[in-house]
């Protein structure tokens, strides 16, 4: 940021009458050695507080907030676009989480953005968060839960309220996620001009408890760091984690590719655990015999023998020859027993005992198979139809609002519902319902949907890919960039129909090139043609259908011949050329073709190199 200004930040948390030294999820990041150009001035602030009944770890949460600061630097364009980005990442990671958790164990985010950028501070709020900003002519309130939402994590929509303003010193802006009744503006009013110290006793004499952050401005150079009012220490480094112990270990971690799915990932593991292998060759080992076999743990426990020998995995001990048998033949005597009650008595006896053994280790596992289907059937079912039942109760909900912000949220409740019914099984009803709430959006945006058809009959080649389409009378011209030539289509009563006879493209004569760029053609023209196209090296080409194309080669411009050009715009018969090499765009006016083209741009061309097209209109470009 500027060398003009020093922002020191304030920890105000308190739990229960103790106070902390450090807001839990308050970062000042470290920008990363490669930023995205249009974020190499910013400073970035992060001021998350994760709620809901489940508690994630710490060094997840760091690595969360590590994985939203890449993502912010990484996002080329207008800060507030940036702000966005980053949002809706943190968004997606946990509805993920949220969605493939255990029933009940939810996370919802309450997200502060902070960036600074010279004496400009940019602000966005996700969820019922609170923030004051205090001026010497003003204290204005930025809290409104309606336009900032629930928070994270609970819909696919990620709503976000802004602000910015520029920076003074002695400006104060007061952060909070849980803001105590008495913090108003008017309460609020008396810190501008105070120390920290007044500041921070002010704040907390008016809060049972609190976990909230100031920002004060003052002259400097440029420094942002956290600092103890009390304490009297001097302000700690800027670093990725300013915020306590566990996210000062994430100071200088690279954040690997795969954050994104982590925490949803390390609360899967904290749920279930795997499955014990089945040691099948020693099950295989087991030798048969005609005893009877029990499948009790006591009598397992009675044919241990007293001083079992070494044994090796996948081959019988031979240290202990009468357990195997004993555990088998015991096995067999149970299912010959159930059986026995269902099978005539000659049928029994021309069962072998190793034949029963098997059915006795089978059966239980059959059984289970069995159970575990019915679950999967209708277990989940079941959970699809609770899933979908609520969200028929956030539409009916949201349809008895009068609201439009308090009506989209309960619409986007019942897609985040229906999406979790869709994870269990999908439900023929659900779709309808899906569709239903996507028109009541509609409606809210005031969007109208249009049925798109294919335009070309029967579609076209694989291998064709267009980059331009124009119209002349009723035909459409498109350009293929892979070929590097026109194609045209004319209407029928089934839709557009690709001539196969038309020519205009490369070869066509032999000294015209792959063409780049493509424009109707005015009517009445001289040639008389329906559109021209350009090769790279300025040679035009006129083509219509009823004749063969017509080649015409620009003259070389001041700077020397033309070559590797980008594009062309035609506006009233005027031609710009656009040369990124030259730095220029060249014009030739009233379709004189012939004489050495114009700057467009004059003796101070702006940075063309890299330029990819362009449009005229009247003599602007």
């Amino acid at each position: 940021m500027a060398n003009s200004l020093d922002i020191d930040l304030l920890p105000l948390y308190r739990r229960a009458g103790q106070d902390g030294p450090a807001v839990p999820g308050l970062l000042i990041a470290n920008k990363p050695r490669r930023t995205a150009r249009s974020r190499e001035s910013d400073q970035l602030i992060l001021y998350l507080a994760l709620t809901g009944n489940v508690t994630l770890p710490l060094d997840l949460t760091d690595r969360l907030l590590a994985e939203l600061v890449h993502t912010y630097y990484d996002t080329n364009g207008s800060v507030t676009a940036a702000l966005r980005v980053t949002a809706e990442s943190l968004n997606q990671i946990l509805l993920k989480r949220n969605m493939q958790s255990a029933a009940g164990q939810q996370v919802t985010g309450l997200l502060t953005l902070v960036t600074l950028r010279g004496d400009q501070v940019y602000l966005a709020q996700s969820g019922p968060v609170y923030a004051c900003y205090l001026t010497a002519s003003q204290a204005q309130e930025l809290y409104d839960p309606a336009l900032s939402g629930r928070g994270l994590g609970t819909s696919q929509s990620t709503p976000l309220r802004y602000f910015s303003a520029s920076l003074q010193p002695g400006d104060v802006l007061v952060l909070s996620v849980h803001p105590s009744a008495n913090w108003n503006a008017q309460n609020l009013a008396s810190l501008y001009g105070q120390d920290l110290d007044y500041q921070q006793r002010r704040l907390l004499n008016q809060a049972v408890d609190a976990n909230a952050v100031l920002l004060s401005v003052k002259p400097g150079s440029g420094r942002v760091a956290l600092i103890s009012a009390r304490s009297g220490q001097p302000p700690a480094k800027t670093g990725l984690s300013a915020a306590g112990p566990a996210a000062a270990q994430t100071a200088t971690a690279e954040v690997d590719d795969q954050t994104e799915d982590l925490v949803r990932t390390q609360a899967m593991l904290d749920q279930y655990q795997p499955l014990p292998e089945l040691d099948t060759a020693s099950a295989v080992a087991l030798p048969l015999t005609s005893e009877a076999v029990s499948y009790s743990s006591a009598a397992r426990t009675e044919s241990a023998p007293a001083a079992p020998g070494p044994v090796v995995v996948g081959k019988p001990a031979k240290a202990q020859p009468s357990a195997s048998p004993s555990a088998i033949n015991r096995a067999s005597k149970t299912m010959q027993n159930w059986l026995g009650r269902l099978l005539p008595e000659e049928t029994m006896a021309a069962i072998p005992n190793s034949v029963l053994a098997v059915m006795a280790l089978v059966v239980p596992l059959m059984i289970v198979a069995m159970a575990t289907a019915v679950y999967f059937q209708r277990g989940l079912a079941a959970q699809s139809e609770v899933a979908y039942s609520q969200a028929v109760q956030a539409v009916q909900q949201a349809q008895s609002q009068t609201e439009p912000t308090k009506r989209r949220t309960g619409l986007d409740d019942a897609l985040h519902y229906l999406d979790a019914a869709d994870s269990y099984r999908k439900l023929p009803e659900t779709q309808s319902l899906r569709l239903s709430i996507l028109a009541d959006l509609d409606g809210l945006d005031l969007v109208r949907r249009l049925d798109y058809q294919p335009a070309i009959v029967g579609g076209l080649p694989e291998a064709v890919k267009i980059t331009r389409i124009v119209n002349s009378d009723s035909d459409i011209y498109l350009l293929d960039s892979q070929g590097g030539n026109v194609m045209r289509a004319f209407p029928t009563n089934q839709g557009y129909q690709v001539d196969p006879a038309f020519q205009c493209g490369p070869g066509i004569p032999a000294n015209v090139g792959p063409l780049i760029d493509l424009s109707p053609w005015p009517v009445g023209s001289n040639p008389a043609a329906s559109v021209v196209a350009m090769d790279a090296n300025g040679m035009l080409l006129f083509c219509s259908p009823d004749s063969a194309p017509q080649p015409k080669k620009l003259p070389n411009s001041p700077a020397g011949a033309l070559k590797d050009l980008k594009g062309f715009a035609l506006n009233f018969n005027d031609l710009y050329v656009l040369d990124p090499a030259a730095n220029s765009v060249w014009v030739y006016w009233s379709g004189d073709f012939d004489g050495e083209p114009a700057y467009y741009f004059g003796d101070q061309p702006p940075p063309l190199q890299d330029v990819v097209d362009l449009a005229a209109t009247n003599e602007d470009l």
